[in-house]
């Protein structure tokens, strides 16, 4: 999940990861990474229950960090980031704009 997230912040020029940002994106990655580790289990490669349940406890979490970020195809939608020729700011421009 780590490596997808790290992926999709770069990719997203709206996405302020060393400024405004650095929070949300630093929140979602320690997220990632526990995800991750659950996953991964023990040094045997065994996955325990706890902790993949753990995992799953999450992975909401971190999907609404992902929406805030506007890094989920949904939340480009409803911020009308998608539509190709659409003028419209995004809601998080807009308040970037203002306290510019």
């Amino acid at each position: 999940m780590r490596e997808g997230l790290d992926t999709a912040v770069k990719k997203a020029p709206h996405v302020d990861s060393e400024g405004m940002d650095a929070g949300l994106v630093a929140a979602a990655r320690a997220l990632a990474d526990q995800i991750d580790a659950a996953v991964q289990g023990g040094n045997d490669g065994t996955l325990a229950n706890d902790q993949v349940t753990k995992a799953m406890y999450l992975i909401p979490h971190y999907s609404n960090l992902c929406k805030e970020m506007l890094l989920t195809p949904a939340s480009r939608k409803a911020a009308k980031m998608d539509e190709p020729g659409t003028a419209k700011k995004s809601k998080l421009q807009v308040l970037r704009d203002g306290a510019a």
